[in-house]
């Protein structure tokens, strides 16, 4: 009997030397991408927009986007010491 896998296929311009590397590699970009768009829709608004104007939309997602950069630098261990 045959039983069928779910089968996944990954395309990447990296060095295939160990497959199981480059499918981690691939996991955690998977979740911090996931994490920053929950996080951003969530806890920045990033999908509130002030205005039905075009320029202070783009307004607002540069400035919300500059300053969650700058928390996420000022929480790691060298933003630390700067502070």
């Amino acid at each position: 009997m045959y039983l069928k896998q779910k089968q996944v296929v990954l395309i990447t311009s990296l060095p295939i030397d160990d497959p199981l590397w480059i499918v981690e590699l691939y996991r955690k970009r998977a979740e911090m991408e996931n994490k920053l768009h929950r996080e951003l829709k969530q806890g920045w608004y990033i999908k509130k927009f002030p205005s039905k104007q075009h320029l202070a939309c783009l307004a607002h997602i540069y400035l919300t986007l500059t300053l969650y950069n700058v928390a996420c630098a000022y929480k790691t261990e060298r933003g630390q010491e700067t502070g």
